[in-house]
């Protein structure tokens, strides 16, 4: 409590990691027992999180860190460990209290991993996307206010660009490339109903865009400690919103680490390129 920013979560000042070990270790007192500070804590952090910068809006999943106090100025790139603890604890979060935020977060965070970081032959996962491309730390993701009106045209792009906090001046600063008018999205606040069935299509032709460019780089290694935090949250989000696609998932990632279990007698720390390496 003594370091935790009660407006926007997190612990201490910027920059901001989600730091989920010491959030699932209050999961953990709540159930054991309500306490509404522990609740304001974690409805404040999880929340927060997923309206910043940090959550990718269009694509899903969650930078490394918020370079800002409000979680909306990220560090780009995308670490699979993050993306399997906070799978489950939004999951987690979702059982104690049944947000629609915590499950749409959720959700659209294991579409990110299944889409972008799963291997289609071994069903385990890689381990990170870099923040640069094109040499340039989040040319992937950001956007101008003229160039999502000329996609969106000109009233659904005025309206997406107020909610989700573009401007043509644009809140994304670089010190060593020119990114004025560069914006990263984010919410001030959650979506309503009317809101969410208005942006979705939206957010999909943008995406749709945005997956013509030049991605930043995948690295392909497939770790056997971060892929059991994959398997982990995508086994606790399959009990939270019986979702039996998310177990087969997890199965299906755990069984390629059983068979090299099986063939060796121990687990192995990484596979890459055909071979299991220490």
């Amino acid at each position: 409590l003594k370091h935790f920013d009660m407006e926007n979560g997190g612990f201490g000042s910027a920059p901001k990691f989600p730091q989920a070990s010491i959030l699932e270790f209050l999961m953990t007192r709540l159930d054991r027992e309500e306490n509404s500070q522990v609740t304001k804590m974690l409805d404040t952090q999880l929340t927060k999180m997923a309206m910043g910068g940090i959550f990718d809006h269009l694509g899903g999943g969650f930078a490394r860190y918020s370079t800002d106090a409000e979680w909306q100025v990220t560090h780009f790139e995308k670490m699979l460990y993050d993306q399997g603890q906070l799978l489950s604890l939004y999951a987690r979060a979702y059982s104690q209290r049944p947000n629609p935020l915590y499950r749409k977060t959720a959700d659209h965070l294991a579409d990110y991993c299944l889409r972008v970081l799963q291997d289609k032959a071994t069903k385990a996962f890689y381990s990170a996307e870099d923040a640069d491309s094109e040499g340039v730390e989040g040319k992937f993701y950001v956007w101008r206010k003229s160039e999502i009106k000329e996609i969106l045209g000109e009233v659904e792009g005025e309206w997406f660009s107020t909610l989700y906090r573009v401007s043509h001046e644009g809140n994304w600063s670089d010190p060593i490339h020119d990114t004025a008018g560069l914006n990263i999205l984010w919410l001030k606040s959650p979506l309503s109903s009317e809101e969410a069935t208005r942006a979705a299509p939206l957010r999909e032709k943008l995406l749709e865009i945005r997956e013509k460019r030049i991605r930043p780089l995948l690295d392909d290694k497939i770790l056997c400690g971060w892929n059991a935090l994959m398997i982990s949250g995508f086994s606790r989000a399959s009990l939270a919103f019986s979702n039996p696609e998310y177990l087969k998932t997890a199965e299906a990632a755990a069984e390629f680490f059983y068979r090299s279990f099986k063939e060796k007698g121990r687990l192995t720390r990484r596979f890459k390129d055909g071979e299991w390496k220490e």
